[in-house]
C-alpha cells in the first residue's frame, strides 16, 4: 500500500531554488533561440510583467507534472487532488508576482532588478 507524502520545508526550499534557476534561464531563452516563435510562446519575449508571468507558469506546470509521476510511485495521492493543488498553485504563483511587483513599485516607488529576481523565488515558495 502506498503512503501519503508531504513536502518538508527543506524540500520546498530546494524546489523553489530549482524552479527559480529554471525561470532565470528561461528569461533569456527567446533571445538565445534566435527569436524562435515557438520558444516565444513559453518564454518572455519582452520586459513586460505579463510576459514574465510565462516563466512563473510554464516551469511550474512542468514541475507539477514531473512531481505527479515521481510522487505517484510512492504516495497515495488521487489525481483529482493533484490537479486541484496544481491549479491553485499555478494561479497563486503568477498572482503573487503581480500583486507584489505592483505593490512595491506602485506603493513604494521603488524599481529594483534584485527585488524583481527575488520575487520569482518568493512567489514560487509561496505557491509551493
Amino acid at each position: 500500500m502506498k503512503n501519503t507524502c508531504t513536502f518538508t520545508t527543506v524540500k520546498i526550499f530546494i524546489h523553489t531554488i530549482i524552479l527559480g534557476i529554471i525561470a532565470s534561464f528561461s528569461h533569456f531563452a527567446y533571445d538565445l533561440s534566435g527569436k524562435n516563435i515557438i520558444v516565444g510562446l513559453f518564454n518572455p519575449v519582452n520586459e513586460s510583467v505579463w510576459e514574465h508571468l510565462k516563466f512563473m507558469f510554464f516551469p511550474f506546470l512542468l514541475w507539477w507534472i514531473a512531481m505527479y509521476f515521481i510522487k505517484n510511485k510512492k504516495c497515495e495521492i488521487p489525481l483529482n487532488t493533484w490537479i486541484v493543488s496544481a491549479a491553485v498553485s499555478l494561479v497563486v504563483a503568477p498572482l503573487s508576482v503581480v500583486l507584489l511587483f505592483y505593490g512595491y513599485t506602485g506603493a513604494l516607488g521603488i524599481e529594483s532588478v534584485f527585488i524583481d529576481i527575488l520575487l520569482v523565488f518568493v512567489c514560487y515558495f509561496i505557491a509551493l
